[in-house]
């Protein structure tokens, strides 16, 4: 989960390069387009036309997003700084 400056295909590139099982949730930015590769939808591209369809709230609600954000900050953590430690223990 990460906040809408880090929306785009670098940013979902480099975290399918660690596993195609990984859901990426980043919220879209609100002139977000969708893609238009060919083949199956990205999971951008989901993202894209859910808040498209649902609106910003819907999608936050659909895809859980702010709930792992909260849980985190009662740990005393944040969002940057725990998927900083993820990506760190898989690059050691």
């Amino acid at each position: 989960m990460a906040d809408g400056g880090y929306d785009g295909a670098p940013t979902y590139e480099t975290i399918a390069a660690h596993g195609d099982d990984i859901e990426v949730v980043i919220p879209p930015h609100s002139t977000a387009a969708p893609s238009g590769a060919t083949g199956p939808p990205t999971q951008r591209d989901l993202h894209v036309a859910m808040a498209t369809e649902h609106g910003r709230l819907g999608w936050q609600a659909a895809t859980g997003y702010g709930t792992f954000f909260r849980r985190s900050r009662r740990r005393g953590g944040s969002t940057a700084s725990t998927l900083r430690a993820v990506l760190q223990k898989e690059t050691v």
